[in-house]
């Protein structure tokens, strides 16, 4: 769970997510984050965190299936709360999927931000 704990005192790197085991977020999105975490990290990121609206059991099974390890905290917003407070929330409900998450990646140092959407667009605004 996304916690104001999470973020105390460090500069934080949180990207969204339609949901895991999505087609592009499977294979774009969470690989260009794992290949660019050593320059993220250079940045002074000290976390980078994936957060979709999905439970906790599920971004585990994710996180196994992506070999994430300690790179990526995968966290869970199983709720919502997080994507409803950033007006990023998204209805999918049309195609089964209910509420979701749009993409987003923000950068959080004791409460700013800044959006952008992938990896290298975030080593850009850097």
């Amino acid at each position: 769970m996304l916690t104001d704990d999470y973020y105390a005192g460090r500069k934080v790197l949180v990207f969204g997510v339609p949901g895991a085991f999505t087609r592009i977020c499977s294979a774009q999105h969470v690989p260009g984050f794992m290949q660019n975490a050593g320059d993220l990290m250079a940045e002074d990121v000290e976390a980078i965190a994936c957060g979709p609206v999905n439970d906790a059991f599920v971004m585990d099974a994710w996180a196994k299936d992506q070999t994430i390890d300690n790179t990526i905290d995968m966290l869970n917003d199983g709720s919502g709360e997080l994507v409803k407070a950033m007006g990023v929330e998204l209805d999918l409900s049309g195609w089964g999927l209910g509420r979701r998450g749009k993409r987003f990646a923000l950068v959080a140092e004791d409460g700013g931000e800044l959006t952008t959407s992938c990896a290298e667009e975030i080593l850009k605004a850097l």
